[in-house]
């Protein structure tokens, strides 16, 4: 299913809604920037609910420091 091109819809006695269906993957390039938004927000507020592991492939970069700056970047 590709993110977004699918609606539920809603119907009451009084309206109609229509919901896109997101996939809420961090890869999808709508949902993901979404999420990342979200968690960045979270941290700022200090009044984080979750728990992550950030990591970094050792294989990746030439030494530590490069690996750190690709993390970095990431967040």
């Amino acid at each position: 299913m590709a993110c977004g091109t699918q609606l539920i819809y809603q119907i009451s006695e009084d309206r109609a809604r229509a919901f896109m269906v997101r996939c809420h993957c961090w890869d999808c390039p709508t949902c993901g920037t979404i999420r990342r938004k979200r968690l960045r927000a979270a941290a700022l507020d200090g009044k984080p609910d979750m728990f992550i592991t950030l990591t970094v492939n050792p294989a990746s970069g030439i030494d530590p420091s490069d690996r750190a700056r690709t993390m970095i970047k990431s967040w």
